[in-house]
């Protein structure tokens, strides 16, 4: 089935801040919301019972993302993906249970951890699967793992404004100074998700130094950059959080390979999203950076 990914022209985009449609940029191809019915299993309980979206007591902020994210990353699976996967089965999540409202920010159902994707096929990704440290049992990288995770975390980002990915540190507050971040951060095993903040590529240019938790989101998208760069080019740039010449190179270098020169995704959200898409496909079909090129039809 011949997909084509590229009926939007996003270039005609004026507004960095613009709205867009929930189903950007696709006529609805995953059907009804909520038509895949994925489902939730506490992680850190010994009772695996599933329990629906609904049963979850999200907030409603986070209820539509959610949904979003579990329909669109499945079509893209059956599409485009390995067939051994299919649909996402499960989410295994660090968050609050039915009835659970203690005061904090997960348990209000404002937010998620997620730790692990159960696809139909039996096949199941982990954050900590992301990495260029995963190696198989004859020390081989695992790339087509590395790729699928990252193309999971730009999935995420596609419905979430504030993802923290599994290399950005947590603040020591007694030392005023951030954490250990990189591949052994606190985050390694899970993904932070919430809508406390719209949907951007945040790019900083400037130093970094400062500690305060606003950076906190700038870092993660700079260290998802590096990520893509590492996972979907031939170069390898630092995992740093820091947007530095390395990672302005790759940066380009991706964008160049992906036929989106024309465009500003750190600028625009609609470019954003596409790049996003793109991400997503060359994710879930294990391929490097222009494999599908903007304005390409991909099968």
């Amino acid at each position: 089935m011949a997909v084509n990914v590229c009926d939007y022209s996003p270039s005609a985009a004026t507004d960095p801040t613009e709205a867009i449609d929930a189903n950007y940029p696709y006529d609805n191809p995953m059907g009804a919301l909520g038509s895949v019915g994925a489902h939730f299993r506490p992680a850190l309980r010994d009772n695996w019972t599933d329990w629906s979206a609904g049963e979850l007591s999200l907030d409603e902020s986070m209820r539509r993302p959610i949904y979003d994210f579990v329909d669109n990353l499945s079509w893209f699976s059956r599409e485009v993906g390995d067939s051994g996967y299919g649909n996402i089965a499960w989410i295994g999540h660090v968050g609050g249970g039915p009835g659970d409202r203690r005061a904090t920010y997960h348990n209000t159902g404002h937010a998620l951890d997620i730790v692990r994707i159960q696809w139909v096929g039996g096949n199941a990704s982990h954050p900590r699967d992301g990495t260029s440290e995963v190696h198989d049992d004859q020390g081989r990288w695992l790339q087509t793992t590395h790729r699928r995770m990252v193309a999971v975390e730009a999935a995420l980002r596609k419905h979430f404004g504030y993802v923290l990915n599994r290399y950005i540190g947590d603040p020591a507050i007694e030392e005023g100074e951030w954490g250990e971040e990189g591949p052994n951060s606190k985050h390694q095993n899970h993904f932070h998700v919430d809508n406390g903040c719209e949907r951007a590529l945040r790019v900083d240019r400037t130093s970094l130094d400062n500690s305060a938790q606003g950076h906190r989101s700038v870092r993660s998208c700079h260290y998802f950059v590096q990520d893509c760069i590492n996972a979907f080019t031939d170069l390898e740039v630092e995992y740093d959080g820091r947007w530095s010449r390395a990672t302005e190179h790759g940066y380009l270098t991706l964008i160049s390979d992906l036929g989106m020169e024309c465009l500003d995704p750190t600028t625009y959200l609609t470019h954003y999203m596409l790049f996003l898409d793109y991400i997503v496909i060359h994710g879930l079909s294990g391929n490097g950076a222009g494999a599908y090129r903007w304005g390409d039809y991909i099968v």
